[in-house]
């Protein structure tokens, strides 16, 4: 899956607040991201990670991948 789809995936499971599918599909792109030393995509990841996280109440885990970036 490419990183537009990602992002897409991202924008339409926030606006429903289908956590569980962003979920799904952002920790992987992440991953992948890291792996290829795609600093940019992986600062993206992080931050639609730490959105994510902060939309579903659990401030702690969204500070986490804020302060990565």
């Amino acid at each position: 899956i490419c990183a537009a789809s990602v992002t897409q995936i991202f924008q339409i499971a926030s606006a429903h607040q289908d956590f569980a599918t962003a979920l799904g599909y952002l920790p992987k792109a992440l991953a992948w991201a890291e792996t290829a030393r795609d600093t940019r995509k992986a600062l993206l990841f992080r931050n639609q990670l730490g959105i994510v996280h902060r939309d579903m109440g659990d401030f702690s885990q969204a500070l986490y991948y804020f302060e990565q970036n």
